[in-house]
């Protein structure tokens, strides 16, 4: 018997700090959708206004196909950005398929977070070095991919302003690590040149360590380390 209620006692926790992890994710998913909302509909007017150029002109009499050229690849890379920031957000948004892979992940929610910063003059390069699969649930996984890369971009606010729009540039990775202990694991790190250290809420800080998930900020840089 007090080994059945013990059982009983672990599940109900489990369940109660998988039930917190979902209510996170989904507020920082609403998160990530209010900031890339702006850039989807610029990139969407940017397609409208080249194509409506290259048809008004391609109408007109002697103008030469090369002409048109550069408003058609305007409005095709601006196409692809759409298209890859909603890609992103479907895949982030369906259910998740086991194990998670953050380094899939990480590619996801960079796809969502780099027009926002190349809009207020930064930038995001992400290398990943193997998909890097982890034993941590699908949403606990998103999360604190998610957290760990908004709290880097929050830092980058030049001058520390909070009400500045500016950023700097960021550098992510994802490689293969070690969670202690020579126990095999992920490595999500994140650098740049931030006005301050990047800093998790402390309701994700416990969580992560319910999940053995390392969080090291530093004055220039954010490293999250997922079990294997």
């Amino acid at each position: 018997m007090p080994e059945g209620r013990a059982v009983a006692a672990a599940s109900v926790r489990e369940a109660s700090i998988d039930g917190v992890v979902e209510r996170r994710w989904l507020a920082t998913l609403q998160q990530l959708t209010a900031g890339i909302a702006h850039e989807l509909r610029n990139a969407l007017n940017g397609v409208a206004v080249n194509l409506e150029v290259v048809r008004s002109r391609s109408a007109r009499d002697g103008v030469a196909a090369s002409a048109l050229g550069s408003f058609a690849g305007s409005a095709s890379d601006q196409l692809e950005q759409v298209i890859a920031m909603t890609d992103a957000l479907l895949a982030l948004t369906r259910a998740g398929q086991e194990p998670a892979a953050v380094g899939r992940l990480t590619d996801q929610v960079v796809a969502l977070v780099r027009p926002v910063l190349a809009a207020n003059g930064g930038s995001l390069d992400l290398v990943v070095d193997g998909e890097g699969t982890t034993r941590l649930p699908v949403t606990a996984a998103r999360l604190f991919v998610a957290t760990t890369v908004l709290a880097a971009v929050q830092a980058t606010r030049m001058a520390g302003e909070a009400t500045s729009d500016a950023h700097a540039s960021l550098r992510c990775r994802v490689r293969p690590s070690d969670v202690g202990e020579g126990m095999p694991g992920v490595e999500l790190r994140v650098e740049g040149a931030f006005a301050r250290s990047p800093v998790l809420d402390d309701d994700i800080i416990t969580l992560a360590k319910e999940y053995g998930v390392g969080v090291q900020p530093a004055a220039s840089s954010i490293t999250s380390t997922f079990p294997a």
